[in-house]
């Protein structure tokens, strides 16, 4: 499903993408599929950080 949405670009840059052809609404919503996936790894991984060894926890258990 799509929805319409109406981001602020820079009116050059789409002008430009315009002129040479491009399909600026599959470039976008390319770009922000691999944002989001960029960031859902990031924050697997700071959560995985997070129980390795157990530290970062906050649960005060350290190894002395």
């Amino acid at each position: 499903m799509k929805i319409k949405i109406r981001p602020r670009l820079n009116t050059g840059m789409v002008s430009e993408a315009r002129r040479l052809g491009l399909d600026v609404s599959r470039i976008v919503d390319d770009a922000l599929i691999q944002e989001v996936e960029a960031e859902r790894r990031r924050r697997q991984a700071d959560r995985g950080g997070d129980r390795e060894d157990g530290d970062g926890t906050g649960s005060g258990t350290t190894a002395s």
